[in-house]
C-alpha cells in the first residue's frame, strides 16, 4: 500500500506496505488411521511460507532492476505466474548468475516498490543479465518438529519418516532450489551429507543407534518419491511419546513451491496438500504402527494436519461497511494486502478490516494467534536495510501491549494496532466494545506481538513487543464456519518521518484431537 502525505506547499511521499499475505499458520490435528497405529501426531514447521518459483519473461540485461515474470504455464511451469507471493526485502535468485552484488555471492533483494502484478523491482540491479525462461527463486525453509505417540511394543526396531520429495531425480530433489509445478515437494537442501542438522527421537527407555537419522534422499514408495529418515534403536519401545526434529538453524529443507499438474492448476488462496508418513517398524522393516500427517501449504501459509484432517482457514478482504464501530477507510483490502492508499491527513484514524473464517471437526476446537515480524519499518537509504520505524500504538493511556488492552479513540495517540469484532465465533480475549480495565466500550485495542525469526530476511528484527504469537480467537468444540473481523487501525503523526513502511502479519491456527 502507498501513503502520500501532503503538507504545506510540498508533497512528501510517505509509503507504507502492510504485507498481509505473510500469514503464518501451524495447524495440527493428530489422530489414527488404522487400529494400533501412532496417535497424537503432528508436524510443526518453524516457517510455513510457500517458496516462490517463477520464470523471467524476456531477456534482461545486467544492471536491470525491473524483473518481468511469465504469466502463463508450459508443462506446468512456472508454478507462480504473478508477483503476489513476492514481498519487500525477500531474497531472490534470478537466472544461473542472477546475483546483485559485485562478488556474485549474495542473492538479489526485492525492493519496496512493486511495478505491477507481473513485474517486481530489485534494491540493486542484476550483476549478470538473465534470459527468457530463467528461474526466479525465493526459497523458504523450515525445521520440521515431529511429535507422535507409538502404541505397540517393539523390540529393537526403527522409526521411519517419509517426507515428499520434489525434483525429477535424486540430484534435483536436494539442490536447494524450491521444487514446484508437476514435481513439487520439499527439497532436501543438502541434508543427506549434513545429517547432523537433524536429531533422532527423544523419549522412550531405549538406546538409539545414532543421535542423527540415516537419510535416503530419493526413495520410491508406491508411486510417490519421498525423503526417508531412519532412526534405529535397541531395547523395548512400548507406547511412548516421541519427538524428532529434521533441520536446524543452519541447515533445513526448502519448502515447496506451488503445485501444477495434469487436471490441477494451483490457485492462490487454495491449498496444496502433501502426506508425511510416520512409521514404527520391527527389526525386519515390517511396519507395526503408522500414521499420515497431511500438510497443506498456501501462499505464506502452511496448514499442518494429521489424521482425517478437517480444518479450513480463510481470510477475506472487507471493502465497505461499519466494522468494529467504525466506517472503513480502506476500500480495497484483499486476503494478502491492506492498501491504505494516499494519506492526506495526520492525527486521523484510518481503519481497515478483514474477515477470518475457520472450521474444524476437532472436538477440542481451535486456537488462532497473530504476530508481526517487526514494527512497521522503512528503508530510507535504499540499501535493503530498514532504518526507521512507525511504532506500534500504546493506546490512549499508554498501557496497551500485545497482551493488555486499552482504549484508543484519541487521535493524538498515533501508531499501529488492532481490535476484534465477533461475528459467529466462540471466544476472544477482547473486542472493540470491551468495557473492562482501561477500555471504556469505544475502541478497545492492542498492538501486535513481535516474533524474531519469522521473516528470513530479518531474523532479529524485534526491538519492542518481543514475545510469542498472541491468541485472538478460540473454540473448545467442533466449529463450522465461525467468523470474526480483525480491525486494523493506523494513525500517522505529523512528525513521522516520510518513507516506505512495511511489516508482515502472521496468523497461526492450531487444532488437536
Amino acid at each position: 500500500m502507498s501513503i502520500r502525505l501532503r503538507t504545506l506547499n510540498k508533497t512528501v511521499l510517505f509509503v507504507f506496505i502492510f504485507i498481509q499475505a505473510s500469514y503464518l499458520f501451524f495447524i495440527k490435528t493428530p489422530g489414527v488411521v488404522d487400529s494400533g497405529n501412532i496417535t497424537v501426531a503432528s508436524d510443526t514447521l518453524s516457517n510455513s511460507r510457500l517458496s516462490y518459483y517463477g520464470q523471467v519473461s524476456g531477456a534482461h540485461a545486467s544492471g536491470v532492476t525491473a524483473i518481468a515474470v511469465k504469466t502463463s504455464r508450459t508443462s506446468y511451469l512456472p508454478p507462480d505466474i504473478n508477483v503476489n507471493h513476492l514481498f519487500p526485502l525477500d531474497n531472490v535468485s534470478i537466472g544461473p548468475n542472477g546475483y546483485c552484488d559485485t562478488a556474485g555471492t549474495t542473492k538479489c533483494k526485492v525492493s519496496e516498490t512493486q511495478t505491477s502484478a507481473n513485474t517486481f523491482t530489485l534494491v540493486k540491479g542484476l550483476r549478470v543479465g538473465a534470459s527468457d525462461g530463467d528461474p526466479i527463486y525465493a526459497t523458504q525453509s523450515a525445521i520440521h518438529t515431529l511429535a507422535f505417540t507409538t502404541q505397540s511394543t517393539v523390540v529393537s526396531g526403527n522409526v521411519r519418516i517419509y517426507i515428499p520429495a520434489g525434483g525429477t531425480s535424486s540430484a534435483t530433489s536436494q539442490d536447494g532450489a524450491p521444487d514446484g509445478g508437476a514435481n513439487s515437494g520439499f527439497d532436501l537442501n543438502g541434508l543427506t551429507t549434513a545429517s547432523s542438522h537433524s536429531l533422532c527421537p527423544t523419549g522412550g527407555s531405549v538406546s538409539w543407534t545414532s543421535a542423527t537419522p540415516t537419510i535416503t534422499a530419493y526413495q520410491l514408495v508406491g508411486s510417490t518419491y519421498y525423503h526417508q529418515f531412519d532412526c534405529a534403536y535397541t531395547g523395548t519401545l512400548s507406547s511412548t511419546a516421541l519427538t524428532m526434529t529434521i533441520g536446524d538453524s543452519t541447515g533445513k529443507m526448502v519448502n515447496p513451491a506451488a503445485k501444477a499438474t495434469a487436471g490441477y492448476t494451483h490457485s492462490q488462496g487454495t491449498a496444496d496438500t502433501y502426506n508425511i508418513k510416520m512409521l514404527l517398524q520391527d527389526g525386519s522393516s515390517n511396519t507395526i504402527d503408522d500414521v499420515i500427517v497431511t500438510v497443506s501449504p498456501i501462499e505464506a501459509v502452511l496448514v499442518s494436519a494429521t489424521i482425517n484432517p478437517s480444518l479450513t482457514f480463510t481470510i477475506a478482504g472487507q471493502n465497505s461497511d461499519t466494522i468494529c464501530g467504525n466506517t472503513l477507510d480502506v476500500t480495497g483490502s484483499t486476503p494478502y494486502s491492506i492498501p491504505y492508499g494516499d494519506i492526506t491527513t495526520t492525527n486521523s484514524f484510518l481503519d481497515a478490516a478483514q474477515k477470518l473464517t475457520v472450521s474444524t471437526n476437532s472436538p477440542t476446537g481451535y486456537i488462532i494467534s497473530v504476530a508481526e515480524d517487526d514494527e512497521m519499518s522503512a528503508d530510507l537509504n535504499g540499501d535493503g536495510t530498514p532504518d526507521t520505524t512507525l511504532a506500534d500504538s500504546i493506546c490512549d493511556d499508554g498501557s496497551c501491549t500485545h497482551a493488555v488492552s486499552d482504549k484508543w479513540h484519541n487521535t493524538n495517540t498515533t501508531g499501529w494496532g488492532y481490535s476484534i469484532q465477533n461475528i459467529s465465533s466462540y471466544s476472544h480475549p477482547f473486542e472493540h466494545w470491551t468495557n473492562t480495565g482501561n477500555c471504556d466500550g469505544t475502541f478497545c485495542a492492542r498492538n501486535f506481538a513481535c516474533v524474531d525469526g519469522l521473516n528470513p530476511a530479518n531474523l532479529t528484527a524485534c526491538a519492542v513487543n518481543d514475545s510469542s504469537a498472541q491468541p485472538v480467537a478460540s473454540s473448545s468444540a467442533v466449529a463450522s464456519s465461525e467468523q470474526f473481523y480483525m480491525c486494523y487501525r493506523l494513525n500517522v503523526g505529523v512528525a513521522q518521518q516520510a518513507g516506505y513502511y512495511q511489516t508482515r502479519i502472521y496468523y497461526i491456527a492450531t487444532t488437536k484431537f
